[in-house]
């Protein structure tokens, strides 16, 4: 998890406090509209992720094979 995606959640976490001692409809609009642009940002974080360690993978792949040859 990248920095800037371990703060988010950490703010994440403290919106679902606030909502969770309060209980105010605001706040509970605030943690929800915050939770659902987290979990967009942190799901194409993972895809990215995932992404670049399959490339890198298939290329190291790639060489040995040609090596091999």
């Amino acid at each position: 998890m990248s920095a800037g995606l371990t703060i988010s959640s950490k703010t994440k976490n403290n919106l679902f406090r606030k909502w969770m001692r309060s209980r105010s409809p605001h706040d509970e609009l605030r943690y929800k509209s915050y939770r659902k642009v987290f979990k967009r940002v942190a799901e194409k974080a993972e895809v990215l992720y995932y992404k670049q360690q399959f490339d890198t993978r298939a290329k190291t792949a790639l060489v040995k094979f040609e090596q091999s040859v």
